[in-house]
């Protein structure tokens, strides 16, 4: 019986890198010589872009690859973390990194939780370091999230934002806030984002700042 000309695509990865192979198989070749006797052509495929993310436990207990599935993750969150021990260990995790082509932070929220307002200081520090060490990086400041905490707090957050976006456009970086989106897909009641502290993400709540994140680097790789 005739095999006819038959046509298979394999699928192999290398080095984090995808390829495709395309081979026609002879119909004339005997079964013990069709993995030997395939013309193919290796053609690489879209491959994904790293994403460094430092912070504390908002960004470690973050599922990130399923969240992000379109981008090599590399989570650098710890928890119960100030944004001056971020600062501090700054330069080891972006040269451990390589070259990533985005790095977002997301850090302060333990400092202003204990009544530290001054940590913005140290981001003024950190964001020119952070571009003399990652010069071909994009690199976002998200916002504090619009936590569900009682004033005075509350109005506190919004003013700290205000001076992290003065700060971050300033040092030449882009600004995440997420206010929007977490005031229009979040119900305390019926469809809430924070765990009962108030502070920690829920899934649901990670899966809309995911979102925001992913249209926030879309639109800078656009740019």
């Amino acid at each position: 019986m005739s095999r006819g000309n038959i046509r298979r695509k394999l699928i192999i990865n290398s080095d984090n890198i995808d390829f495709s192979i395309l081979y026609n198989l002879d119909s004339s070749a005997p079964i013990c010589t069709l993995l030997t006797d395939f013309l193919f052509t290796i053609v690489p495929m879209e491959t994904k872009t790293t994403l460094l993310m430092l912070g504390d436990s908002l960004i470690e207990w973050g599922d990130w690859d399923a969240l992000l599935p379109g981008y090599n993750i590399i989570n650098k969150g710890i928890a119960g973390e100030a944004m001056e021990e971020l600062s501090f260990r700054l330069n080891n995790e972006v040269q451990a990194a390589g070259n990533p082509g985005y790095i977002i932070i997301m850090s302060g929220t333990n400092n202003l939780l204990t009544g530290d307002l001054f940590f913005p200081a140290t981001l003024k520090t950190m964001l020119p370091r952070l571009r003399q060490l990652c010069p071909q990086s994009i690199i976002s400041v998200n916002a504090i999230l619009p936590m569900d905490i009682a004033e005075p707090r509350a109005k506190i957050v919004s003013d700290i934002n205000r001076q992290l976006r003065r700060i971050t456009e300033s040092a030449g970086c882009s600004f995440l806030n997420t206010d929007s989106a977490f005031n229009t897909y979040c119900r305390p009641v019926t469809l809430p984002c924070f765990q009962h502290d108030g502070v920690h993400l829920n899934p649901n709540g990670y899966q809309i700042w995911a979102r925001e994140i992913d249209h926030h680097l879309q639109q800078l790789k656009t740019k």
